[in-house]
């Protein structure tokens, strides 16, 4: 036998990934060197260079390998409850969808099945995709599916808050202008955001919010639930209207204590006036106040939408004792204007005060009840007071407590 030949038996005996134990082993089995030195260094050479080619070889065939299970792990589907494993591999979209390849894995057969698996996918498997997420369906699809392919692995991601339990209303405050409505909601889930939209290019967040309404008309509020700066969902709100209050307008006059009070508005139903703490209903109101002073009367009125509408005003009440005084009396003319005094009727005062004086001032006659009056003689029992014109004063308290106080002038006739 040649030295080659024992070469390549010695070499059969390394077909294995580069060891350098193997080396040491191999260079003392070679044959050692004899006279003819420089062949047997080049079959050296030789030996040396073919066993690294085939060190890198197998190395490359290894790492091909290690490859190719890695993928076949991410496509098999293991079940560990039942004894049968069957792992349908998916054809190209070139494939007609019939034929689909089937094989049946047995538990006591896990080599041979797998290396027909791995030559079944050398052929059918995809690539690995990168993971689909399906936004709507929030779920991940298993990297080696494809569109036609069973979803192997799905697992919900980013999950929503529930808004089944969410509870919402609207409070009318005032339907009219300025209209106030509460918006209100219950049972918000955590990290969730009211915002309402009043549908007039205003927005309000809060769980309970109040706003008022300014000018009339019909609104279509609606509700956001916003959830991480996004609208997790809209709910439309009732319709609200919103109406106009009637102006009204407080007209009175007086005539001798008596006021007359009408209001704007030519209608009687749902008219209140408030007059020194007493209600009437009429559309016109006549009163009599019994003392002087301000009075504050208020008028309310409901109009056919329900607003409600007020109007006030300040009276200045002066209590006015009626009675009649004369500008000359004749003293002695039978009882016809013969004496002067007040004249009227209801003089029934709490006090009553007249004085008479001359034109120097000097008092020519006094009198505390109104039937007692001057008949043109000093103090009414004296000499006969001279012919000419003499001042008056007459106070008068009524039982309302109305003070009133009156002056004036009265000519002195003799015949």
């Amino acid at each position: 036998m040649s030295n080659l030949d024992k070469l390549k038996n010695i070499l059969q005996n390394y077909k294995a990934e580069y060891d350098h134990n193997d080396w040491i082993k191999l260079e003392k089995d070679l044959p050692k060197p004899s006279g003819n030195f420089p062949f047997q260094k080049a079959i050296i050479i030789s030996a040396i260079i073919i066993s690294s080619i085939t060190g890198i070889i197998l190395l490359v065939n290894h790492i091909n390998k290690s490859k190719k299970n890695l993928n076949l792990s991410e496509t098999i589907v293991n079940n560990e409850t039942t004894e049968n494993n069957i792992v349908n591999i998916s054809q190209n979209n070139s494939f007609d969808n019939n034929n689909e390849i089937k094989s049946n894995i047995n538990s006591d057969s896990n080599n041979s099945t797998t290396q027909n698996i791995v030559n079944n996918e050398k052929e059918n498997v995809k690539t690995t995709e990168p993971e689909i997420k399906e936004k709507n369906e929030n779920i991940i699809i298993s990297p080696n599916s494809n569109k036609n392919s069973e979803i192997h692995n799905t697992t919900k991601i980013n999950s929503l808050p529930d808004l089944s339990n969410v509870k919402y209303e609207i409070s009318l405050l005032d339907s009219c202008v300025p209209a106030k409505i509460r918006f209100s909601v219950y049972n918000l889930p955590e990290g969730c955001v009211a915002e309402w939209n009043t549908d007039e290019n205003y927005r309000i967040k809060g769980n309970s919010v109040t706003h008022t309404y300014l000018k009339k008309g019909e609104y279509y509020p609606e509700l956001n639930i916003i959830y991480n700066n996004n609208v997790l969902e809209t709910f439309k709100l009732n319709k609200i209207s919103i109406f106009d209050k009637t102006n009204v307008k407080i007209n009175f006059d007086n005539s001798n204590n008596l006021y007359y009070f009408s209001s704007s508005i030519d209608k009687s139903n749902n008219i209140y006036w408030s007059i020194d703490n007493q209600t009437f209903t009429d559309n016109s109101v006549s009163y009599e106040f019994k003392k002087s002073g301000d009075y504050r009367v208020k008028l309310t009125f409901i109009n056919e939408f329900g607003c409600k509408s007020t109007a006030e005003e300040t009276v200045n009440v002066q209590i006015e004792h009626v009675y009649f005084v004369p500008t000359a009396f004749i003293p002695n003319s039978n009882d016809i204007n013969s004496q002067f005094g007040p004249i009227g009727e209801n003089m029934d005062f709490v006090l009553y005060q007249m004085v008479i004086l001359d034109g120097n001032g000097q008092t020519v006659f006094m009198s505390d009840k109104p039937e007692y009056m001057w008949n043109g003689k000093v103090n009414n029992i004296g000499p006969d007071a001279k012919t000419g014109v003499y001042l008056w004063e007459i106070k008068t308290l009524d039982k309302y407590g109305n003070l009133q106080v009156k002056k004036g002038r009265v000519n002195l006739i003799r015949n």
